[in-house]
């Protein structure tokens, strides 16, 4: 009877001290997490990389712990440039956050994994998908400022998507919040990509507005950058409603600030654009040094986003061969152009360079 008693005392013993052991290593995880969140939102990454992943294996049984540790290691890999490692990890964060029906935990790596998959182009349906069940369930979780950001991001990809109207009520519904917020810099960006989205719908009659706006957000907040993409905005609206005398003097500005402040992509898509307006209206020589202008600094800065520059060239002198020296299309041409077409519409949509396919062959 002594020894049942004794071994079921020594079992309490063993059981208490295993649960204080295991309580302490759950506040060291914590401990060393919360340092790994004071690195990541100083900006030291690699520190905070470092904290997350010794705070992780420390995690033992807490799915809590190991989802948020995953997730500090995906954004911090994130941050040093690093975005498919990140997504490796968001995605096992969402599993682990999914298997403890954490919805602030799933929300939030639905839509760092959702926001990977758009902005490098891995999958657009997913990203669409993704960060529509983080609308929801930051909707649910009534966390507004969340919410605008996610919206903000899935009317993106809706609209690359071609999936027009949900764009443009995400557009809005986020605006809604940072307006009520006082988010003017988001408020701005919102504005810009309504314009562009009725701008894909041919409705040129409407973006000048929107535009307009953002123009007179940006300039308040001395946000030059954004400022001078809405001057180019301005322009293109003109462009398109054909007041090719009111377009000119927006791109010349927004050209303007973004050689001054050494925005050289800015620079490359601004010339784009008034070579588009220049072949637009005939005058093809002018067109044509403007894309040539455009051409050299997109190869200079190698952007991926700009991969095609040689295949526009190609076309650029092919159509001004056509137009100033054959009648006819020799073979080869058509399959030349067509394929430059499909791939630089893709990548650049429909203004920027798209005029030079208005003198066909």
């Amino acid at each position: 009877m002594r020894k049942v008693l004794l071994f079921s005392f020594l079992f309490i013993v063993i059981t208490l001290l295993s649960s204080a052991a295991f309580s302490r290593n759950q506040d060291e995880a914590e401990r060393i997490w919360e340092l790994g969140e004071k690195a990541y939102n100083e900006s030291r990454y690699g520190e905070a990389l470092a904290y997350y992943k010794k705070s992780l294996s420390m995690c033992g049984d807490s799915l809590e712990c190991v989802a948020a540790n995953l997730n500090g290691i995906g954004a911090s890999y994130e941050a040093l440039g690093d975005d498919l490692k990140a997504l490796q990890y968001y995605e096992e964060a969402l599993k682990t956050a999914r298997k403890i029906d954490n919805n602030d935990l799933i929300a939030t790596n639905l839509f760092n994994a959702g926001a990977i998959y758009y902005e490098k182009r891995i999958n657009y349906e997913k990203a669409y998908h993704y960060l529509d069940e983080s609308r929801k369930l930051f909707a649910e979780l009534n966390d507004e400022d969340s919410l605008g950001i996610v919206l903000h991001k899935l009317g993106k990809v809706a609209s690359t998507l071609g999936k027009y109207e949900t764009a443009l009520s995400c557009f809005n519904e986020s605006n809604k919040i940072n307006r009520r917020k006082n988010n003017v810099q988001a408020v701005a960006a919102n504005l810009v990509l309504i314009g562009n989205v009725y701008s894909k719908l041919g409705q040129h009659d409407k973006p000048l507005s929107y535009y307009q706006e953002a123009l007179s957000i940006n300039k308040k907040i001395h946000n030059h950058k954004e400022t001078a993409t809405a001057l180019r905005n301005i322009g293109d609206a003109y462009a398109d409603l054909m007041q090719f005398d009111k377009a000119i003097p927006y791109y010349e500005d927004a050209l303007n600030t973004q050689k001054r402040e050494n925005f050289r992509f800015d620079v490359a898509m601004t010339l784009n654009n008034m070579g588009t307006l220049f072949s637009d209206i005939n005058e093809r020589e002018k067109a044509l040094n403007y894309y040539k202008d455009a051409l050299i600094i997109a190869e200079a800065l190698k952007d991926t986003s700009l991969i095609y520059v040689s295949e526009i060239l190609q076309i650029i002198e092919i159509t001004v061969f056509l137009v100033e020296h054959v009648t006819y299309s020799p073979p080869g041409i058509m399959e030349c152009w067509n394929n430059g077409q499909k791939r630089i519409t893709s990548v650049f949509g429909s203004r920027v360079l798209g005029s030079i396919f208005t003198i066909s062959p």
